[in-house]
């Protein structure tokens, strides 16, 4: 798991990006590292694949 959240050009964690998931907490704010315990356990439904997002959730930031 590790390694698919790290940069491989940084080798640091790669970050939410995204305001969505404020919510849960701030360790899921915009800027913050994505880390293992936060996409498992009872948060497991959080990171899903783009098509099962809402049009909404789906949008591109630029």
């Amino acid at each position: 798991m590790e390694a698919l959240l790290r940069d491989h050009t940084t080798g640091a964690n790669i970050f939410w990006a995204t305001a969505d998931y404020e919510h849960l907490g701030e360790k899921y704010g915009y800027k913050m590292p994505i880390l293992p315990e936060l996409v498992t356990g009872e948060n497991n439904k959080v990171v899903m694949p783009r098509v099962l997002k809402s049009k909404e959730q789906q949008r591109v930031i630029k």
